[in-house]
């Protein structure tokens, strides 16, 4: 193979990831999420409850940053914040019956 067909390789497999991103974001757009989301909504589904500092700490963000995405999502009808039933300081994090996988 030669630099003239690694470099059309290479633009090709560019515009296939450039392809990919846009569908997958105009996709996860329509049902309410945005890029950065989906993590959230993966860590729900294998264990439902978790608690901001939670993800936070999971996803190496900054607790602001979750709590905007957390009301983005809420406001959106995927998830619901509750109050710990033990421990009133914390808020726990759920999926609402739309998102809940049977």
């Amino acid at each position: 193979m030669n630099n003239l067909e690694i470099d059309s390789m290479n633009y090709l497999l560019g515009q296939v990831i450039r392809f990919y991103h846009q569908r997958t974001h105009m996709q996860l757009g329509k049902i309410g999420l945005y890029p950065g989301q989906p993590p959230i909504l993966f860590m729900l589904w294998n264990k439902d409850g978790r608690s901001q500092k939670e993800f936070a700490e999971k996803l190496s963000l900054k607790p602001a940053t979750i709590t905007v995405m957390l009301r983005r999502m809420e406001k959106a009808g995927i998830l619901e914040r509750r109050i710990d039933a033990e421990d009133s300081r914390i808020s726990r994090v759920y999926l609402t019956e739309r998102f809940v996988c049977k």
